[in-house]
């Protein structure tokens, strides 16, 4: 009798985000895929967005592997969908697993859909390796795989970006954060985890719900040992922390600043930070001189709004003169303060949408250009706290089958933020307020290379300003125009990602040897 072959393959899949363009390469799979490698699999992991020929890719090399893992987030779960059914279609016996933050909402939902093997719950780095031998040896499993207990973080090996194919296209894409403006250099850039949770209560937040309130980091030293290894080993200039919270921990936080300064490295990076940490003993002057010092360039602060009977509502913890105070202090520092702002929370009256726009210039004559905010219309996150009340209050109902994701008025409501809401009463001033102030944060002048681009988006941007400045939104042709520039922008960017990723991909797996 011939033996079976061992496959010791494992594709890992991004699937295509409604809301983002996926410029970020992602950090869940390379740590679920440099776990599965230090115990001997073979990993690619393939962030679709990147390859309009993402079918070919898998078809070609579909025989290699083990099993097939995709990570999905809600606005992820459509293509999540589109790209299970291919691989269905073409190998129907190969497993399909997911994860990722969806899965950990609705586990349930993708294996009652069919169409789905196994859905991993919380972190998978662990668990991940428990799954890979399962299918290997042909011994049972339980289809939805839940967490016990949180990783240590400090078992976990350095990660591995060289997983992800075309890593180099994200290493060297545009960045549209707002202090490449004041860098004299083209940056390389990769996001690194040194944490995970966060111990806070925002009702917005899916922490709680999906038992993320627990802190756990990696040691200082271990964070800077892997970003002076990651630095050489590809060229890095430039690295965003995307901690949950990175700043809980402040004794940890002066022990990378001093090791980075120890080490004499070369980098600059930017952090997430709460404003209510802003006080001595915390995130004081000793501390942001000695973050200025080691590199730190930029912080990300959810603000969220200007009005206090807004802030009280979403359960913030933090107060308008806390923000204010926390902005005054980045400028002070020379650190870029990047600021995101939510309007038209249920039950949000017109004035506080109002305030929230009155505290933004406020902010920019504090700061100048030397700061960016981003503002978005309220899009409820599944089972956070605020998404429930929701539900309670019979304005929303939670899709109960997979499939259900995918219908229009579910994927508007989850996914979008620019279509009217059930609960919005305010809906033609929040959305233009969000508009005319975000545009010049999603799209930044120093990625556009045509000299007419850089006309029509300096006029409209100036445009744009003045209408924030004067509280003006009504007949908005503008934005109207603009949008159709920017799609059409963004179309020509994403053509040309694909046409040089389609002609490269050939070199990325490596030969189509046979598992072990």
């Amino acid at each position: 009798m011939e033996r079976e072959e061992v496959k010791n393959d494992i594709l890992l899949i991004q699937p295509k985000n409604l809301l983002a363009t996926n410029n970020y390469p992602p950090l869940g799979l390379i740590s679920i895929g440099t776990v599965l490698e230090k115990e001997g699999y073979k990993v690619d992991i393939l962030p679709t967005s990147r390859f309009s020929n993402w079918k070919d890719i898998i078809r070609e090399n579909i025989d290699r592997y083990l099993f097939i893992g995709v990570t999905v987030l809600t606005t992820e779960v459509i293509h999540a969908i589109e790209l299970t059914k291919f691989v269905k279609k073409l190998k129907p016996n190969l497993p399909i697993v997911w994860g990722g933050w969806h899965v950990t909402l609705f586990p349930e939902q993708p294996i009652e859909s069919g169409l789905v093997d196994y859905v991993v719950v919380g972190d998978g780095d662990k668990l991940v390796i428990t799954l890979a031998e399962a299918i290997k040896n042909h011994t049972h499993l339980e289809p939805i795989l839940r967490n016990k207990e949180h990783i240590d973080m400090n078992t976990l090996p350095e990660p591995n970006y060289s997983l992800v194919m075309d890593l180099e296209s994200f290493i060297e894409d545009d960045l549209t954060d707002i202090f490449n403006k004041f860098i004299n250099y083209k940056i390389r850039w990769l996001p690194y985890q040194s944490s995970r949770g966060c111990p806070h209560r925002c009702l917005f937040c899916i922490n709680v719900v999906t038992d993320n309130t627990k802190y756990r980091t990696k040691s200082a030293e271990i964070v800077v040992n892997e970003l002076e290894n990651i630095q050489v080993k590809y060229d890095i200039t430039h690295f965003k922390i995307l901690d949950d919270n990175f700043f809980a921990d402040i004794k940890r936080v002066k022990e990378i600043c001093k090791l980075i300064l120890e080490r004499d490295l070369e980098f600059t990076w930017d952090v997430e930070c709460r404003t209510d940490y802003f006080r001595k003993g915390f995130v004081d002057d000793s501390i942001l001189s000695l973050l200025k010092k080691a590199g730190c360039v930029q912080f990300t602060m959810g603000i969220e709004s200007g009005a206090q009977e807004s802030l009280d509502k979403m359960c913030k913890d933090t107060t308008v003169e806390e923000n204010e105070n926390a902005i005054k202090k980045l400028h002070k520092h020379n650190i870029i303060p990047r600021l995101s702002f939510i309007v038209d929370i249920p039950g949000e009256k017109k004035e506080d949408i109002i305030k929230t726009q009155q505290f933004l210039n406020k902010i920019r004559q504090i700061c100048g250009d030397k700061m960016e905010a981003g503002v978005v219309t309220y899009r409820p996150y599944p089972k956070s706290k605020f998404h429930d009340i929701l539900v309670e209050d019979g304005l929303i109902e939670v899709p109960k089958t997979l499939e259900e994701w995918t219908k229009e008025y579910n994927v508007r409501l989850y996914g979008m933020y620019d279509n009217k809401k059930p609960w919005q009463k305010n809906y033609k001033l929040s959305t233009n307020v969000a508009f005319f102030n975000t545009q010049d944060t999603d799209l930044r002048e120093h990625q556009l290379n045509r000299k007419l681009d850089k006309l029509f988006y300096k006029i409209f941007i100036n445009i744009f300003r003045l209408r924030t400045d004067k509280l003006i939104y009504v007949f908005p042709v503008d934005r109207v125009i603009y949008t159709f520039w920017r799609d059409n922008y963004y179309k020509r960017r994403e053509s040309l990602h694909k046409t040089i990723n389609k002609s490269a991909y050939k070199g990325i797996l490596g030969p189509k040897t046979p598992g072990v």
